[in-house]
């Protein structure tokens, strides 16, 4: 056995540099890793864990590594795992440890580790082991019941409910993330407001911020019933979990002394993105110069706005100090660049500068790439927002004819609005693309008409969602009927403006409107329709009118349904469904729309109804979420997505459009505390920036120009985050970089211009070898914007080609089934005529019946459907559809309920195994009665996948695959030796009713769950009783899948 470089260098299979050798072998004390882009992080991570292990110094299960994601957890498992096996086939493995049990280290994501702290001594706070977890739109739904049964005098705040229940949520999370108590927030709201009224006179920001104060000292008070009343529920949610793990261990100190002699090295990654709590936690667990190795780039930390804390790898050498007098933590820098070529990294540094100047132990990149050439920067800026979209098309074109592909190729924007302008023009052009994350997803018309219909539903006063579903291709409604619709509002008889002091009435409706307080336009539609003759309407939209709020009234009749269900209720109801399935996008329409019912499904997963699934869609689209959590799609294609999104990954060429003033960096400044209630003040973090929670000066009272210099040094702030997306953003190129910007935005009336980034680009380029494609001059003063003089917007919008095409060809039909004339005269008598046009109707009815009766009957496969139910569409597609068209109840079978309890049980087994004894808990189990049961777990310890530590158990997904969702629950996955992973499903009973389709279900799922190649996921069905692992040699794969839901 050795433990020198040489042994892990031969693991690994190549050399380290000699910055990367100094950081795998570091002493045993607290250090930080200061790992620069493209600098193989991972790598120096799994590189750890393999010298402990050589060394002798810990075992492999002694080793606790923390991540964000479980894709990264599974990464880093699976490396590890790897490279650990090959060292024992080489023979480097201490004596005895092959046989240990012992092979794998415990890595799992930060909030997984709290969990397991909250299941495992949860009771001692009175949670529950088995405490649920609740989903977003059960969590929003409940802060409504909370916020509805409060005794607060919350009526004179002048807040709506919603409002009060979305910042109730906001602030709930913000306190959590901080290590803050309601208590110690309230303690400042009456602080503060005592001080402010008891200045002499208030200046208008000194007003603002007593209002502000008074709404958050309520809010602390609607945040602590919420929080018990999640407690009575024995429900906990995704920022409990640190806060409660947090209270454990500051109560019971013997847990952090369990863990710490449990994990004698721990290794955490991505530590720039941790929050407060998460940092007080890691230091209440293992501090006291406890080997702790901090992974991270603070140049990177881009994740601010949702509660992380750069200040915690900054201030990482003082938060955990070596031992007693030893003096602050090392820091190991990895500068050595191993993804991006010479020219993009010179780049890199100098967008990165400013960034050195603030964040101690960042050192410059070096290039260590040497496959990409000195690389390629080109800029460019343009007149306008048109010719930018063109120039990036004729650049993608460019870039995928002299590499032969499109892969490889990403458009990385700011903002999402850019992406889906760079798309569609992409498209025109046939250039296949994949449009990423939610923000994208949301804007596809079919999806955008969808949603539209929702908000109506959920909300009477969702005026821009109701102009659009009028002015839309279906309701089509004209100029002038949407003029007498607007005469007849009550807002369109205002006061003159000029009587109206314009300040005062925008503070009012930001601070104190409800929307529902204000006549909306649902209620001029209703008014219209009841006074037609006097409305000024034309008949055609009177008509239409009452046929779209007749069909709104019954969609509201089932609001409470299962949004996914409620989704497509409105499909059918709408014909939106029919429509997204005709024409040459109804491929893209399909997966768009399966997309949006999964994104419902995860987001009103244990509760939840349309309120909060909109919601929910709201923050979505502004903090782009994925429909498929971290799934990024593959294939020939060009990939735009955001910058943020982007983070983590790497691609040959990168394109970023859009480098324009206010838009990146944005120009969009975040809420802030002193007008914001659910915005925690500076003054209250652990590791405010002095600048910013130096305001208000409590010697004098707060003035405009003092509140002005805040924001000022709040911009400065967020600009410093701009700048770390900035970086990450060109980080991400390997051989190509493009850089662009307009001068005209699409719609605005002043200039944008190059933004400050774009600016370094230019300056950068003319004095480094890059292409400075086109730099369009300023315009003139007194220009105007050419977009908005060319701009003629037809009116009523022409009708859709496709729609109209289907439209010609049915009234075609209509033209013709009227032309048809009966071969001879009919010379029948009245009565005679009578009867026998009775007796063909009674002919027709009986031949209809007779030809129902005979034919198949046609069942649309549903829209949402389980696993179960697709597995008995394969084996029986006739049983299947009986089923669907006469639904009977099914006989309870108690092997179905001892598999359940099998099922269960074993959940349990991994849920706790890292810190009990398993004969400990079975002498407490309360299932040792049943014998069978009893027999069946006897029998899983002696399967070899007891003493395996599983990557996910009881995984919930929901598919999203030939335009439909296929739900289920993966019961285990592990990593296997070949750095494949395996998805397991256990059964109680024999071979007999095993289907392959299950598993090739559960293989795809979790292929996008982790968002790694179906190829490298094996699939296992694990007798339990008998310990027989069936592995089939075959499984179908997504488009075998398709053609069985599509009949094909």
């Amino acid at each position: 056995m050795s433990g020198t470089r040489t042994a892990v260098e031969s693991v690994l299979g190549h050399d380290l540099s000699d910055e990367q050798w100094q950081a795998v072998s570091s002493p045993a004390e607290p250090s930080a890793i200061v790992a620069g882009a493209g600098s193989g992080k991972t790598t120096v991570m799994s590189a750890c864990v393999l010298w402990l292990v050589l060394e002798g110094m810990a075992l492999p299960d002694e080793i606790l590594g923390l991540t964000f994601t479980a894709k990264a957890a599974g990464e880093l498992l699976t490396r590890t795992r790897r490279l650990l096996l090959r060292a024992d086939r080489q023979g480097l493995l201490p004596d005895g440890l092959s046989d240990s049990g012992a092979v794998e280290p415990a890595i799992s994501t930060y909030h997984s580790f709290a969990s397991r702290l909250l299941r495992d001594h949860g009771v001692r706070l009175g949670l529950e082991p088995d405490a649920e977890v609740l989903a977003d739109g059960a969590r929003q739904a409940l802060a409504a019941r909370v916020v509805r049964a409060t005794s607060l005098p919350l009526a004179e705040l002048g807040r709506s409910p919603a409002t009060l229940v979305d910042a109730v949520l906001t602030f709930d999370d913000a306190l959590a993330e901080l290590d803050l108590d309601p208590e110690r927030a309230l303690e400042h709201s009456v602080g503060l407001i005592g001080w402010l009224e008891s200045l002499p006179s208030l200046q208008e920001i000194g007003r603002d911020m007593l209002d502000t104060a008074r709404v958050r000292a309520a809010l602390c008070g609607l945040v602590t019933e919420f929080r018990e009343a999640k407690l009575d529920a024995h429900a906990i949610d995704f920022a409990d979990q640190v806060r409660l793990a947090l209270s454990i261990v500051r109560a019971a100190p013997e847990v952090a002394e369990e863990l710490r002699l449990r994990y004698p090295f721990v290794l955490l990654d991505e530590y720039q993105d941790t929050s407060a709590a998460q940092r007080v936690l890691l230091q209440q667990v293992f501090a006291d110069g406890h080997p702790v190795t901090a992974v991270g780039d603070p140049c990177q930390a881009i994740y601010e706005w949702r509660g992380a804390s750069v200040a915690n790898i900054d201030h990482f050498p003082r938060h955990f100090p070596r031992r007693a007098g030893a003096g602050p933590a090392p820091r190991y820098p990895l500068v050595d660049n191993r993804r991006s070529a010479p020219r993009i990294l010179d780049l890199a540094n100098e967008i990165a500068g400013p960034l050195r100047a603030v964040h101690p132990g960042v050192d410059p990149l070096r290039a260590a790439a040497t496959e990409h050439g000195r690389g390629e920067v080109v800029v460019a800026l343009h007149s306008t927002h048109a010719e930018e979209v063109d120039w990036v098309c004729d650049r993608v074109a460019e870039i995928a004819a002299h590499q032969g592909q499109w892969e490889g190729i990403a458009v990385l924007a700011r903002t999402s609005a850019t992406l889906v302008d760079v798309d569609a023009a992409l498209r025109r052009r046939g250039i296949p693309t994949r449009l990423v994350g939610a923000a994208g997803l949301l804007q596809v018309p079919v999806v955008a008409e969808l949603r539209a219909v929702l908000e109506v539903i959920d909300d009477p006063a969702a005026d821009p969602a109701l102009v659009r579903l009028l002015t839309g291709a279906r309701w089509r409604l004209g100029p002038r009927d949407l003029a007498a619709l607007g005469s007849m509002s009550p807002r369109a008889h205002r006061d003159d403006l000029e009587s109206v002091d314009l300040a005062a009435a925008l503070r009012a409706a930001v601070l104190g409107s409800d929307p529902v307080d204000r006549p909306s336009l649902a209620e001029t539609v209703e008014s219209a329709i009841a006074r037609a003759e006097a409305s000024g309407l034309s008949a055609v939209a009177i008509t239409r009118l009452t046929r779209l709020t007749e069909e709104i009234r019954r969609l509201r009749r089932h609001v409470d349904e299962p949004c996914v269900d409620l989704i497509s209720r409105v499909l059918r109801t709408t014909g939106l469904g029919v429509e997204a399935s005709m024409g040459p996008d109804a491929a893209d329409n399909a997966r768009a729309l399966a997309d949006f019912r999964e994104l419902a499904a995860r987001m009103t997963r244990g509760g939840g109804g349309l309120s909060a699934f909109l919601a929910r869609l709201r923050e979505a689209e502004h903090y782009d979420e994925s429909p498929r959590r971290d799934d990024v799609p593959s294939g020939d294609a060009v990939l735009l997505m955001t910058a943020h999104r982007a983070k983590g990954l790497e691609f040959a060429h990168v394109v970023l459009p859009g480098m324009c003033r206010s838009v990146f960096p944005s120009g969009r400044g975040r809420d802030r505390w002193p007008t914001n209630a659910a915005v925690v003040p500076w003054d209250l973090h652990p590791d405010a920036p002095p600048p910013l929670s130096a305001f208000p000066d409590r010697g004098q009272e707060p003035r405009a120009k003092d509140h002005r210099d805040f924001v000022a040094r709040s911009a400065d702030a967020e600009m410093l985050e701009e700048r770390r997306l900035a970086y990450v953003a060109v980080t991400r190129a390997e051989r190509t970089l493009t850089v662009s910007g307009h001068w005209w935005g699409p719609s605005q009336r002043r200039t944008r211009g190059p933004g400050a980034f774009l600016e370094e680009v230019h300056a950068w380029c003319e004095g480094n070898g890059g292409v400075i494609d086109v730099w369009a001059p300023e315009p003139p003063a007194g220009a105007t914007n050419p977009a908005m003089d060319d701009r003629a917007t037809p009116w009523p919008p022409p009708p859709d080609p496709q729609r109209a095409r289907i439209l010609r060809e049915v009234a075609h039909e209509v033209r013709a089934a009227r032309a048809l004339t009966p071969a001879e005269e009919d010379l029948l008598l009245d009565d005679d005529r009578s009867r026998v046009e009775s007796w063909d109707a009674e002919i027709g009815r009986l031949l209809e019946e007779a030809r129902r009766a005979r034919a198949p009957l046609a069942v649309r496969v549903p829209d949402d459907l389980s696993t179960t139910a697709l597995m008995r569409l394969a084996e029986d597609p006739e049983a299947f559809a009986r089923e669907l068209a006469r639904p009977m109840p099914r006989r309870p079978h108690p092997a179905a309920r001892l598999g359940t309890d099998l099922h269960a049980w074993i959940e349990g087994q991994y849920a706790v195994q890292t810190l009990f004894d398993l004969e400990e808990l079975d002498a407490a189990d309360d299932l040792d009665d049943d014998l069978d049961l009893a027999a069946l777990r006897e029998a899983f310890r002696r399967t070899p996948y007891a003493s395996r530590a599983p990557v996910a158990v009881e995984e919930p997904f929901a598919l999203a695959i030939g335009g439909r969702v296929v739900r289920g629950r993966i019961d285990a996955v592990f990593g296997t030796a070949d750095g494949h992973m395996e998805v397991v499903d256990w059964k109680s009973g024999g071979r007999g009713g095993l289907s392959d389709l299950q598993l090739a279900i559960y293989r795809l799922a979790w292929a996008e769950i982790a968002g790694i190649p179906v190829e490298r996921i094996d699939a296992a069905f694990v007798l339990v009783r008998t310990g027989e692992v069936i592995r089939p040699q075959s499984l179908l794969d997504r488009a075998d899948v398709e053609r069985l839901l599509n009949g094909r």
